[in-house]
């Protein structure tokens, strides 16, 4: 059983070694390393890409989220516990990806099926807001179309697998398109910045599938203010790319299943463990 009195051991588990290693230099990751996604592929040597972006804005936050699941009672002891929306934002998301799943496929109302009531009034909002949108137009006229489409980067470390929302076919470029249906508080590059990990995966990603474009590029798209942030890849900047990630997982094989002492501090992101007594006694220590 996983008890805060072990999870405070498993702070001292870590060693000299851990440092994260220095990056490659610019080449030093040969391209055609990155392949499309292959069924024949053992998952267990996966590490998926939102696991990745967790690790990156904080390691304790991983462990306690994903390797040690829900936190336990204990750790809440003393803890005022705060309000807790009625739907889970995740909750709202999701429904919103089945249903530009099945809009834009053979089944245009069958995202409905067993959804929430809430959540699928939030979605009902949200939809006309998106259909006004010029990406909405660009969606329906393309030439074609992948909707939650796997995609893996293999790197010298491992590999890397996630899910695109959208990959976007107009004439001989293609676009990755990635919702989110959140309200944002930042300028377009907080945005970027924050998203920073994720987009790179996924454009070194489509790098693999449309080498010859030379510029790839992701659209995070937000229905609710009706906003598009475009992030960019140039293929001058790739290799740094490859390198700054493989680094990160080689970082994440290591250090993923222990807590930090060095967290939390002045830089840390918000995130639902802040509160817990378990993080406010590594940042005494």
């Amino acid at each position: 059983v996983l008890t805060p009195e072990r999870c405070q051991a498993m702070t001292s588990a870590g060693s000299a070694e851990d440092a994260p290693p220095a990056l490659p230099q610019p080449g030093a990751l040969d391209p055609a390393l990155l392949q499309p996604l292959r069924v024949d592929i053992d998952e267990d040597r996966f590490v998926a890409i939102t696991a990745l972006e967790v690790f990156a804005r904080c390691p304790n936050w991983h462990f306690l989220e994903r390797e040690a699941g829900r936190p336990q009672a204990a750790w809440f002891r003393h803890v005022e516990v705060p309000h807790v929306a009625p739907v889970d934002p995740a909750v709202v998301g999701d429904l919103f990806h089945r249903r530009v799943e099945c809009h834009f496929g053979p089944s245009p109302t069958a995202w409905a099926i067993g959804a929430d009531a809430e959540a699928r009034a939030r979605v009902e909002a949200l939809w006309p807001m998106f259909e006004a949108m010029p990406v909405f137009a660009r969606i329906a006229a393309a030439a074609e179309r992948l909707v939650e489409h796997d995609i893996v980067v293999v790197l010298p470390s491992g590999l890397l697998r996630g899910r695109v929302d959208l990959l976007l076919r107009e004439g001989a470029s293609w676009e990755v398109i990635d919702f989110k249906t959140g309200t944002p508080a930042e300028d377009d590059e907080s945005i970027r910045a924050r998203h920073r990990l994720q987009m790179l995966c996924y454009l070194l990603a489509l790098r693999a599938r449309a080498p010859e474009q030379g510029v790839w590029s992701a659209r995070l798209v937000y229905p609710a203010e009706g906003r598009e942030v475009v992030v960019a890849l140039r293929e001058a900047d790739a290799a740094q790319a490859l390198g700054e990630i493989d680094a990160l997982v080689r970082r994440f094989k290591r250090e993923r299943g222990r807590l930090h002492p060095v967290y939390p501090n002045a830089a840390c992101p918000p995130c639902p463990f802040e509160r817990l007594p378990i993080c406010r006694r590594l940042a005494r220590a």
